[in-house]
Parts: structure tokens; C-alpha cells; sequence
């Protein structure tokens, strides 16, 4: 399966979760959406649907480093937090996904910005933080709140005119990105490593 259809196949797994993909321009990398609230516990019971769990999230990263300027700044994360509660949390598979994939994969966190974190929340982080390297939990802001969203969610920006829209449009940025990537991938040669490709 290729690793544009892996994500894919994860939005139907988990609908709603992954909200956008955007460039930052100013600083070189990538910044995506989660909607938390849409994080789903009951989904990974087969071997199939956890294939499709880890290689999906795997292509979603692939695609957010597309070329070695992404890479040394590292992604920005904006997790909407809003209605979200310990209904959206399994600690095995948090778990599992942490140390087989979260941890594991090599990035840069730049910056990961928890909004409207609730309570519940903050106390799985609290639990979860000492897992994590320091690397990842330096990064990590929550109860953030956007200028002129205060009490409101970010991710209605991103689905419009309608979830589905604002789903397929991700998945269309994510396909180009792991379109650009397998093109730098195929002209790359140590002479050209310093030379950036958008």
C-alpha cells in the first residue's frame, strides 16, 4: 500500500482527528492540526486496523518533512483539545504508540501547542511526561489559547465548507508532500545536502 493511501486509510480509521497540514514560510517547516476530541480508542482491535494505525502515522511524518529545511526546523504541532476527556484515552495504546512511533521516529518537536487544554488532559500528560525525552516534553504548551479564540475551536477554520471538504484537502497536501519527498529523496547525493528543495 502506498504511503499516501496509508493516511488515507487512517482519516477513515480515526475521522476528524487529523485536521490540516500548513507551511509556515517564516520559519521553513510544517504546522498540523489534531482534533483530539475525534481521538478514537475503540478502532485498533485487528491486525489490519493497527497496521494501518502505525503506517499511516508513519506517512503523515514522512510527509511533514519533505526537504532538509523542514527537517532542521522541525514541525509545529496545534492539538484542539476542546470536548476532549479521558473517553479519548487508552493507555495501552498511548502506550504503544509513544514507543514504537512517537518516540522512535526521528524528528524535531518545534513546537506543540495544546489548546483549551481540559483537565483530564493535563493529568494523562502529567502521567505520560516522564516517558517522554526531554526533547519532545520541552516542546509541549498546554492550556494555549490562540489571540481571538479564546473559549472557541481552531480546527472550524480548517473544514470548511464541510469536515469532508477540509478532509480531502488535507489528504491532497499530504499526497504532494510525500510526492515532493520521494522526488528529493531520488535526486539527493551528498554534494546537494546543503541545497534546499521546495
Amino acid at each position: 500500500m502506498e504511503q499516501s493511501e496509508t493516511f488515507y486509510q487512517l482519516t477513515l480509521l480515526q475521522p476528524g482527528l487529523h485536521v490540516a497540514v500548513e507551511p509556515l514560510v517564516s520559519t521553513s517547516n510544517y504546522m498540523f492540526m489534531l482534533d483530539v476530541a475525534c481521538y478514537r480508542t475503540d478502532f485498533c482491535r485487528t491486525a489490519r486496523e493497527e497496521q494501518v494505525f502505525l503506517a499511516g502515522w508513519h506517512s503523515f511524518y514522512q510527509a511533514l518533512f519533505p526537504h532538509f529545511a523542514s527537517m532542521r526546523a522541525g514541525f509545529t504541532q496545534l492539538c484542539e483539545c476542546m470536548d476532549s476527556g479521558f473517553i479519548n484515552f487508552d493507555s495501552t495504546l498511548t502506550h504503544r504508540f509513544i514507543h514504537e512511533l512517537w518516540v522512535p521516529y526521528p524528528k524535531i518537536h518545534k513546537e506543540d501547542y495544546f489548546l483549551n487544554s481540559p483537565l483530564a488532559v493535563n493529568m494523562i500528560w502529567a502521567v505520560f511526561k516522564p516517558f517522554v525525552p526531554k526533547r519532545i516534553w520541552n516542546a509541549m504548551h498546554l492550556g494555549h489559547k490562540v489571540r481571538g479564540f479564546e473559549g472557541r475551536r481552531v480546527d472550524v477554520l480548517y473544514k470548511q465548507p464541510t469536515p469532508e471538504d477540509g478532509r480531502q484537502r488535507m489528504c491532497m497536501k499530504v499526497y504532494e508532500l510525500i510526492q515532493l519527498r520521494f522526488r528529493n529523496e531520488a535526486s539527493f547525493s551528498l554534494d546537494k545536502a546543503s541545497i534546499v528543495s521546495y
